[in-house]
């Protein structure tokens, strides 16, 4: 179970110029990224003499070797500035490592070793420049540097609630029509402007934030659905999508049930979006849970059908009630016919099992009028609307 999000997440610290940000020998229970400020390296020796290393600024990361094998400090460091930084725990570190490939995790573990064993015999034979050129090498790793910070500020977003959901018609084929929307997460970053889901999404499911974000859009989500529903006059759905580890939640299902009827929504009006993968890492918890959602009335779409593990096992095993077709699928069925053939499969593959099929990533009218002959039931994409923020929907459906 996902325990404790927020303390496994870095913290800000700061450090006034002069401060020991830590001592040589002393107990590593944290590395740092330095955000702002200066700080120098020291090696402490016999007889009380002392070695300058050299200096950090901000973008490096200081202080990661101890908290990667447990040993003491091997250097003191010492803040020149005063310094802004985050704060990387070993808690957290570890729980991204026991995400790793254990061959990724071995390598790194073996490297450090010899990284270490490199530093002791540069310390002796006094190699200063080899030390500080071996030293930036490991430690100015800009896009473990850039994941952590990026996850950093995704919790502060979520936690001022400065995230976005942007909403995407789901068309229904046969009355040209709005069925309802899929929920799509938008964060506008203050300084660095829209960032691409593919970006955040993966680094929020590796810091553990993804079930506090999945959270705070099934929220937003019924409430902007209950304010469409409201104010138009139509019975719509929203489709919310979820991770792997939202179900390894154990209230999931208790959780889900009470937004549902706080937001005054219908558990016919929500659809639980899930991926082919997290039917594969959680199959008997993923589908205990969903089943106790199907009983309760929600729909279970699987999302990007086709493009996964290619087992079709899972379609009678789990409580699934619709496919939604990949839009590489879509994309490539109006001239390849082999494709073709195959979006064909997938229709009456998901007919037989008594489905509903959503078409998705459609961009042209011909493709639209290929999956309507093709018996598809519901289609979205850029030829009907691109996801829009909740302001537009409303006229959107008014408009249809």
């Amino acid at each position: 179970m996902v325990k404790n999000m927020n303390s496994e997440i870095s913290n800000k610290k700061t450090f006034k110029a002069g401060d020991i940000i830590m001592r040589q020998g002393d107990e590593g229970n944290a590395a740092y990224i330095i955000e702002s400020g200066l700080v120098e390296i020291i090696i402490e020796k016999d007889r009380g003499l002392v070695q300058r290393i050299g200096t950090r600024s901000a973008g490096s990361i200081i202080g990661e070797m101890a908290i990667v094998d447990k040993k003491p400090r091997t250097a003191t460091i010492k803040a020149l500035e005063d310094c802004k930084m985050l704060e990387i725990t070993r808690q957290d570190f570890n729980n991204r490592l026991e995400k790793t490939d254990p061959v990724v995790s071995t390598v790194a573990q073996v490297i450090l070793t010899r990284y270490r064993d490199m530093m002791t015999r540069a310390h002796i034979l006094g190699q200063n420049d080899q030390l500080e050129s071996m030293e930036k090498e490991f430690v100015n790793q800009t896009d473990a540097i850039e994941t952590i910070t990026i996850a950093n500020e995704f919790k502060d977003v979520i936690d001022n609630d400065e995230l976005d959901l942007h909403y995407q018609p789901i068309i229904n084929l046969k009355t040209n029509k709005v069925d309802g929307f899929e929920a799509l997460m938008r964060w506008t970053h203050a300084e660095k402007g829209n960032i691409p889901p593919n970006i955040f999404i993966p680094i929020a499911e590796e810091s553990n934030l993804i079930v506090k974000a999945s959270r705070w859009a099934l929220r937003r989500a019924c409430r902007t659905l209950r304010n469409i529903m409201d104010v138009t006059g139509e019975d719509l759905f929203m489709s919310v999508n979820f991770s792997s580890a939202d179900f390894a939640e154990a209230d999931f299902f208790e959780f889900t049930s009470s937004v549902l009827k706080e937001e005054n929504i219908g558990t016919q009006n929500i659809h639980l979006e899930i991926t082919e993968r997290l039917l594969m890492d959680q199959p008997e918890n993923a589908k205990k849970t969903l089943q106790k959602c199907r009983d309760a009335g929600m729909s279970v779409s699987i999302d990007d059908f086709g493009t996964g593990y290619s087992s079709l096992s899972y379609l009678h095993h789990f409580p699934i009630n619709i496919l939604k077709i990949d839009q590489a699928f879509i994309r490539e069925m109006g001239t390849d016919k082999a494709v073709l053939e195959l979006v064909k499969a997938i229709i009456s593959l998901g007919k037989n099992l008594d489905m509903e099929i959503i078409g998705e990533g459609v961009e042209h009218p011909e493709e639209a009028k290929i999956l309507k002959k093709l018996g598809c039931d519901k289609v979205q994409g850029y030829h009907f609307a691109r996801p829009m923020p909740k302001e537009d929907t409303i006229g959107f459906v008014q408009n249809q």
